[in-house]
């Protein structure tokens, strides 16, 4: 059994209550899992259930299962049948868990926690190696128990060592043939070196950015006909803070998540738009406040916020309204501008995480 420092235990149970009893998550479960990621690291890689490694068979796939790369790979010269794509598939995802680096096939650790009355819950990681940057624990979650967990990896487009015989043709050729749906539908875009660069992936991992989580992330890129790899740090210090770099240590990009270029299922968008549509409470409203501090001039603390340009009301979510703008003095102050759709969606947040809407 995990020993936690005592201010920890509180939040481990409603981790296990969240999981048994589906009781809403702990807003704090950062600081369990930043606790385990620095002083508990010896017990993620000592973790139970840390005898596997996971493919991520579907970065693969968006790779090397496509009839043009099978045939400069191969040298056909015949005509390609689902026979020889999947003979060629196998043979590419075997070669892929043996010679791995630890990125493409990461380790895979599942630590156990209890509670005093011996109900337990596991949080899941993987251990991706990047580089000179050695190992990098990627959280995945809390779960029921270690199967709940490898369960779910398959279905987030991981196939761990111990599935890899039972793996179907038929998924295979799913994975040759695309879906008419993108599995990685979210894509952001930087500039650096005089070329775009691009970080997609799935709609659940970008939830998980727009609600303010860090998330790091490695994509392959091609330079002079060379692969290299790119870090992208989402979150990292604060909400819409974005890092990328590169093999050599370089940095790419560094900036916010409102300079980058995002499409969501082919259509460009902006960080802000993804927050009304993804985000958290908190995550949105720190990004209205960076953007008042950074193209209005006007940091916190507020002494109104303006909704439409037209209302004035309190500096808070379900701030009481103090009248219109043309009613009220407002030299002098401090302002946090809005538009109602960021009011609406700020208190739509409010309601989907607490079940209440503020007081108006």
């Amino acid at each position: 059994m995990v020993e936690l420092p005592k201010k920890l235990n509180v939040i481990r149970d409603q981790v296990i209550d969240h999981v048994r009893q589906n009781t809403p998550e702990p807003k704090n479960l950062g600081d369990l899992v930043s606790w385990f990621e620095d002083e508990g690291w010896d017990e993620i890689l000592s973790a139970w259930g840390s005898d596997h490694v996971a493919l991520k068979i579907e970065d693969l796939a968006s790779m090397k299962f496509d009839d043009k790369e099978m045939i400069a790979c191969e040298g056909l010269d015949e005509p390609l049948t689902d026979e020889l794509r999947i003979d060629y598939a196998r043979r590419v995802i075997s070669d892929s868990f043996k010679e791995s680096d630890g990125y493409d096939c990461p380790s895979v650790h599942a630590v156990e926690i209890k509670k005093s009355n011996g109900d337990s819950a596991v949080l899941g990681w993987v251990m991706e190696i990047h580089g000179q940057g050695g190992p990098v624990a990627v959280f995945q979650g809390a779960f029921r128990d270690k199967e709940n967990f490898y369960q779910l990896l398959s279905s987030w487009g991981f196939l761990l060592d111990s599935d890899e015989q039972n793996l179907t043709d038929d998924a295979i050729l799913k994975l040759w043939t695309k879906p008419s749906k993108p599995v990685r539908s979210i894509v952001v875009s930087v500039e650096w070196g005089n070329e775009q660069h691009e970080c997609p992936m799935a709609e659940r991992t970008w939830k998980r950015i727009a609600q303010g989580k860090p998330v790091r992330r490695v994509e392959p890129y091609l330079y002079e006909g060379k692969r290299f790899k790119s870090e992208w740090s989402f979150n990292t210090p604060d909400v819409g803070a974005l890092l990328v770099t590169y093999d050599d240590g370089g940095v790419g990009f560094e900036g916010r998540l409102e300079e980058a270029v995002i499409w969501n299922e082919d259509l460009k968008t902006n960080w802000v738009s993804e927050l009304i549509k993804y985000g958290s409470s908190h995550s949105l409203l720190d990004t209205l406040v960076q953007r008042s501090s950074t193209h209005d001039n006007s940091p916190p603390p507020y002494d109104y916020w303006i909704v439409e340009n037209s209302f004035v009301c309190e500096p808070n979510i379900g701030g009481q309204l103090k009248g219109q703008v043309s009613a009220v003095n407002l030299r002098g102050k401090r302002l946090l501008r809005i538009s109602q759709e960021e009011c609406d969606a700020l208190m739509k947040a409010v309601f989907k995480e607490e079940c209440a809407y503020p007081d108006t």
